[in-house]
């Protein structure tokens, strides 16, 4: 590795498709449209009976009913899998308290899933946290297969909401590279030490950074990453309730589809991320 670490920033894993595509993280978006046009599902996995019955078991006692609007948050915090490349991937929970309460006060009851060394929350109605509880792996597979949308980091849980055909709500997102269909993406802006302004998504193209999420690389680029607010939160959540009902986050992005396309962009951003399309 010291002898090739010039070429670094480097992904040492790859896929098969076709002669010209080979990064793994693209491989969703290299096969997306054939698989549409095949009629091919793209989104493979169903839930089992037996798994949604041991689930709702486990769940009840909690206060989830099978009938129940929710929305399963996973927000990263270290403890689970650390290293100095997931830095700028984690979270401070404390800037998400109000998103939580407003989608409680909308109805929804939010499901928190994670690990036993992410920062507590205090109690509220409407608010099931998991994250201090041993359960069963088949309460997050439900939970992601059942959640009216996903909401938290681009890690872990969201692949398997996502392969149910659960909408998914990413926050504070790094890398900026290929995204996946069905949901909103809200982008952390690099702010470039010279001019105070964030990137725009050609700029990150052309310094080939598409793919990059370590704090290393940004550091000797002069770039700072600007982490959402809880007021930025509070409007994410706003945006993607509209977004799947189809309401003006959703049509915005419908105008700008093909110049998203041209990014590996197959969902839609939330409206501060969509300001760095130029």
């Amino acid at each position: 590795f010291q002898s090739i670490s010039y070429l670094c920033p480097f992904n040492p894993s790859f896929f098969q498709y076709g002669s010209e595509i080979g990064h793994n993280g693209r491989f969703l978006n290299a096969v997306y449209d054939d698989l549409i046009s095949n009629g091919i599902d793209p989104y493979p996995l169903k839930l089992k009976e037996i798994t949604k019955n041991q689930a709702l078991n486990f769940l009840k006692p909690f206060g989830l009913n099978e009938d129940d609007e929710f929305i399963v948050l996973h927000l990263r915090e270290e403890g689970y899998a650390d290293g100095a490349q997931h830095t700028y991937r984690n979270v401070d929970i404390r800037n998400y308290i109000d998103s939580i309460d407003w989608l409680i006060n909308q109805g929804f009851k939010v499901v928190r899933i994670g690990h036993q060394h992410m920062s507590p929350l205090e109690p509220r109605n409407g608010l099931i946290d998991l994250t201090a509880v041993r359960n069963p792996g088949e309460v997050d597979i439900f939970l992601c297969a059942r959640a009216k949308f996903y909401y938290g980091s681009g890690s872990g849980p969201v692949s398997l909401a996502f392969n149910f055909n659960v909408p998914c709500l990413i926050t504070n997102n790094l890398p900026y590279g290929h995204q996946r269909p069905n949901g909103l993406v809200q982008f952390v802006p690099l702010i470039q030490e010279s001019t105070g302004k964030p990137l725009s998504l050609e700029q990150i193209r052309k310094m080939k950074l598409e793919h990059t999420y370590s704090p290393k690389i940004f550091n000797d680029l002069k770039l700072t990453p600007k982490f959402a607010s809880s007021a930025d939160n509070l409007r994410l959540v706003r945006e993607m309730v509209e977004y799947i009902e189809h309401g003006e986050i959703f049509k915005q992005n419908c105008a700008k589809k093909e110049k998203l396309k041209e990014y590996g962009i197959l969902c839609g951003l939330d409206s501060k991320s969509l300001s760095l399309l130029t």
